[in-house]
């Protein structure tokens, strides 16, 4: 019964992934389109409830309960939580409900006071700690985010790292836990991913891979684990050593560091090249090549532009026809490497410093020039159409960590702009996430000119613009200001694409907690971004009510923006289209206008600007707000078509 019913929800949990995201190129035309969206999302909704079904009635009360639970009930149920996390393919279905499965499970283990139970489940606890990290950092930009789901992978690593010494080792009866000792004494320093600029936290990841590394020479460990495969062992180590300085040294190696990290990198590229036929099957040539390149930069034995050469040369080499890889690997060359560009092109020529040299400024430390440009360009175009189109939604958390960091450190160019790159990527992986975002810029500019028509001081403060004249005559850019905010106002939901994705169960907490800081992430993306940096306060406080006393993010404060009028306009439009959409954002009928207009009545002067109801009943207002809502979205799904379809950045951008 148990494990046919966790077979289902994994069954229905792929179909509303399936179904969420209808492939168009398999579809006919952009009518096919908007109804077999539609189609699906009311299907996801029956779905949904079955899925909710399974684990309140099926899986919560399995985990919630005292009883003993059977070996063939844990086995079930690791296998369960594996099945969802898939971290080996890095097409993981759902983390955090697989992190919370083996959260629950591993404090059984540790009631029981069974040894071999604990390992086990402090095995399955670390990688699902590591991949909720790995979640986490996209969405705060900082420790904080990742620091609960650290502590917990710490936990059970602590509880394995005792058993590395030969003595404790020989107390394990099976050969099978002695690797799981093994194995974890490597695997558990990714849980140092995320730390921001610590050097301490450096030093103990690469003393605690030494250690790993040397248990290889002792005879007492390698006679207890006789089957154990030695050269694997050696060989994965040395890689996380070479990871650890990995994006722009974020975690703050010191120089010293870095030189003993360029000397294992050197190492591991001899090993690769002395039995490719092995190797190859454990990592493509170009992960120890890039991780090579990038140590020698770093500790200062490379120049910065014999660096961004090699580096545009690699690229090349990935893009030959004759180069295959699975979503992957492809993922970390299309993107991986220009973030490694980017991240040179930040810091000035000969920047190397005796401690750490982390830069952090989202633009390019000198003028590019045109082979830089050029060289970027070509970066984005590829990523578009091959990163995101291609691969989509597979690997999709993997993607999206990349995508992320890819974001932060935008640096714009000529032919491709900050906002128009963000909103390719809202079409590509969540196109209901990309249409609500176009119906909100064009419901605001709607708003927003009958305003300035029937009430133009409501905007005074904007721009130094405070009568109604003045607020006339600027008309044109204050649309066209409102318009950009608009469709800027939820590009911090891209890195939470994931979590947006879970429509078969209940959010938990923590996913609550990290939608709400979209708001946060918007504004930091803009902040990055010069030139989409004026929009940062849209993004921050569209969900925050108009009298300041709900709504969040809590710091924020609309009264105090200098834009807060605008602020309420897209607010208020935002929640129009969630509430009138019936096609990719409810599983059920959306609201009329008039209900929606009766809500906005309801917290006038509390959740919304309290002009709002009676500038909305005008005739001429509502019959424009009713032609955009009866007629634009099944247009922008129709437009979403035809760009998805096209798969060429000059066509799409």
């Amino acid at each position: 019964m148990l494990k046919e019913r966790l077979d289902e929800y994994i069954r229905n949990t792929r179909q509303i992934r399936i179904l969420s995201y209808p492939d168009p190129s398999k579809l006919d035309g952009a009518a096919e389109y908007s109804r077999t969206l539609r189609a699906n999302f009311i299907k996801i909704g029956e779905i949904a409830q079955i899925n909710r079904a399974i684990l309140s009635d099926v899986l919560e009360p399995v985990l919630s309960s005292d009883q003993a639970l059977t070996p063939e009930t844990i086995d079930e149920l690791n296998r369960f939580s594996s099945s969802l996390l898939d971290a080996s393919s890095v097409e993981s279905i759902d983390i955090p409900l697989s992190y919370h499965v083996s959260s629950r499970l591993m404090k059984y283990a540790v009631r029981s006071g069974d040894t071999a139970l604990k390992l086990r489940q402090a095995d399955y606890l670390i990688s699902g700690s590591y991949s909720m990290v790995n979640m986490a950092k996209r969405f705060g930009f900082g420790q904080e985010a990742c620091a609960p789901f650290r502590e917990q992978g710490f936990m059970a690593a602590d509880y394995i790292r005792q058993f590395c010494d030969p003595d404790s080792l020989a107390s394990l009866e099976s050969e099978e836990l002695r690797e799981l000792v093994l194995v974890n004494s490597r695997f558990s320093v990714c849980l140092y991913e995320g730390n921001s600029e610590d050097p301490v936290c450096c030093q103990e990841n690469i003393d605690t891979l030494k250690r790993s590394i040397s248990m290889a020479d002792n005879p007492d460990i390698r006679s207890l684990v006789p089957d154990y495969d030695w050269r694997y062992h050696r060989f994965r180590a040395m890689e996380y050593i070479a990871a650890i300085s990995e994006h722009n040294n974020s975690r703050g190696c010191t120089l010293e560091s870095r030189r003993y990290i360029s000397d294992v990198c050197d190492e591991l590229l001899r090993i690769w090249d002395s039995d490719p036929e092995y190797y190859r099957n454990l990592s493509p040539r170009i992960y120890i090549r890039l991780a090579a390149m990038r140590n020698a930069y770093l500790c200062g034995r490379t120049d910065r532009d014999e660096y961004l050469e090699m580096l545009a040369e690699l690229y090349r080499e990935c893009e030959d026809v004759g180069q295959t890889f699975i979503a992957a690997e492809e993922v970390f060359y299309i993107i991986g490497i220009p973030l490694e560009y980017i991240y040179a092109l930040e810091r000035p020529s000969g920047f190397v410093t005796e401690e750490n040299d982390r830069v952090f400024t989202s633009k390019a430390a000198e003028k590019l020039t045109e082979e830089q440009i050029r060289t970027l360009t070509r970066f984005y175009m590829v990523i578009e159409k091959r990163a995101l189109y291609t691969i989509g939604t597979r690997s999709l958390s993997y993607l999206l960590e990349f995508l992320s960091l890819l974001l932060i450190h935008f640096i714009k160019v000529p032919e491709v702009s900050f906002k128009r790159f963000c909103l390719s990527a809202m079409r590509v992986l969540h196109p209901p996430t990309y249409v609500h975002t176009c119906m909100v810029g064009e419901l605001s500019k709607c708003l927003c000119h009958y305003v300035i028509k029937y009430d133009p001081t409501r905007l005074a403060g904007f721009n130094g613009l405070n009568t109604a004249e003045e607020i006339r005559s600027h008309k044109d850019d204050i649309l066209s200001f409102t318009e950009d905010a608009a469709l800027c106002h939820d590009f911090g939901k891209i890195p939470l694409i994931d979590i947006i994705f879970v429509y078969g169960r209940n959010l938990f907490d923590f996913e609550f907690d990290l939608i709400r800081r979209h708001t946060d992430i918007g504004m930091t993306l803009l902040e990055y971004n010069s030139s989409v940096s004026r929009y940062r306060d849209i993004a921050g406080g569209h969900h925050k009510w108009y009298n300041d006393k709900s709504g969040y993010p809590f710091s924020f404060s609309i009264r105090e923006s200098e834009i807060g009028p605008l602020i309420s306009i897209v607010a208020c439009a935002d929640c129009m289209d969630a509430a009138t959409d019936s096609i990719g954002r409810s599983y059920s009928r959306g609201k009329s206008l008039d209900e929606y207009i009766h809500e906005v009545e309801d917290g006038a002067g509390t959740r919304y600007a309290p002009y709002l109801p009676d500038l909305m009943k005008r005739p001429e207002v509502y019959e424009s707000l009713r032609k955009i809502l009866n007629e634009r979205r099944e247009d922008y799904y129709r437009l979403t078509y035809d760009k998805l379809t096209c798969r060429s950045m000059s066509e799409v951008l």
